[in-house]
């Protein structure tokens, strides 16, 4: 472990990650937890990091961090996998995982906090004032009693998480603590923003390459629609309808990259996930065309083409625009790039 810090502070990830794995495994295998000489917390949790980024003896590495209470220098925000004692599904299924177990939904008793827990994610989870929150929960209810009726369920809803800290209420507002609950959405958020910081012009060029890499997260990501069963609240509705504009937003780009570079079928498959979360959007229609008429798949074309018309006319009682037929024609009558 020594030897791991060593190289990784002085830039030698291929011997930092060797040593880390031999150190990991040697810690599994003896039990080890009380670790080192030079036990410092910050930079053991750096090392139980890098391990549980690299897949290194993830059980145990877990097992290290909870038992020490280990909190890395830069916060593990990203990291599905460290040890978080609430993590928050929402995207494409409503799931709450307490201490690394699943807690069931079904029972009545926990409804109502879970739904300010949903509103809470809905709101940006962070300084949401109570009354907005109050409001939404008992929208019959004078303020006192709102208030009151809030109170009750927030005393629930720590409860339920098993920790009041996962819970902050600070001058009258509300904010899920980012050191004790990891939420998909907010990993989707932050993934996003590095895409768009990738592709600003600044101080260096806009990396497409970088967008497109993290386009692949961002995929990863989005399951499905944020709490598509919720509508208690107009705040889950607008906040759902944001989150599907950025991640096609980012969808396109990372696409477009892929077609810069020739890369057709990684194209395509953005594309097609764009397809899926937005089945109208033209753009995706073209792009999908487009791709499969340079990789010389003409019939896949015009398959894509039809579908799509059948959607246009079931959904919205409309036909493509001519541009897109003429299009399709055009590209389909000529014969594909050579060599692709």
């Amino acid at each position: 472990m020594t030897a791991a810090r060593i190289a990784f502070g002085s830039g030698n990830e291929s011997a930092g990650s060797s040593a880390l794995r031999e150190g990991m495994e040697l810690g599994r295998k003896h039990g080890y937890v009380n670790l080192f000489w030079w036990w410092e917390p910050e930079s053991m949790a750096g090392l139980c990091t890098r391990a549980l980024e690299g897949g290194l003896e993830t059980e145990y590495v877990r097992k290290v961090i909870r038992q020490r209470g280990l909190w890395p220098k830069s916060p593990p925000f990203g990291l599905e996998e460290w040890p978080w004692l609430v993590k928050v599904y929402t995207l494409g299924r409503f799931s709450l995982v307490v201490d690394g177990k699943i807690l069931p939904s079904a029972r009545k008793t926990r409804q109502k906090p879970l739904l300010l827990l949903k509103a809470l994610v809905a709101l940006g989870g962070r300084a949401v004032p109570v009354e907005q929150l109050a409001e939404i929960l008992r929208p019959d209810a004078d303020g006192d009693l709102a208030h009151q009726s809030l109170a009750k369920t927030l005393e629930r809803l720590r409860e339920m998480l098993g920790d009041d800290r996962a819970v902050l209420l600070h001058d009258a507002r509300l904010t899920l603590n980012n050191r004790h609950c990891w939420v998909d959405v907010w990993e989707l958020e932050r993934t996003i923003g590095r895409a768009d910081a990738a592709r600003k012009p600044g101080t260096r060029a806009p990396d497409d390459g970088e967008v497109a890499r993290l386009a692949e997260r961002v995929i990863a990501l989005y399951r499905g629609t944020f709490l598509s069963d919720e509508t208690f609240c107009s705040c889950i509705v607008t906040y759902r309808e944001r989150l599907r504009s950025k991640f096609l937003r980012t969808i396109v780009r990372a696409a477009r990259h892929w077609e810069l570079a020739g890369e057709w079928d990684k194209a395509i498959g953005c594309y097609q996930k764009g397809h899926e979360v937005d089945p109208l959007s033209e753009e995706m229609c073209r792009g999908l065309i487009s791709c499969n008429v340079r990789m010389g798949r003409a019939a896949e074309a015009h398959a894509v083409y039809q579908r799509w018309c059948q959607t246009l006319s079931s959904v919205l009682g409309v036909k493509p625009s001519p541009d897109l037929q003429a299009m399709l024609t055009s590209a389909t009558a000529a014969p594909p790039p050579a060599g692709k």
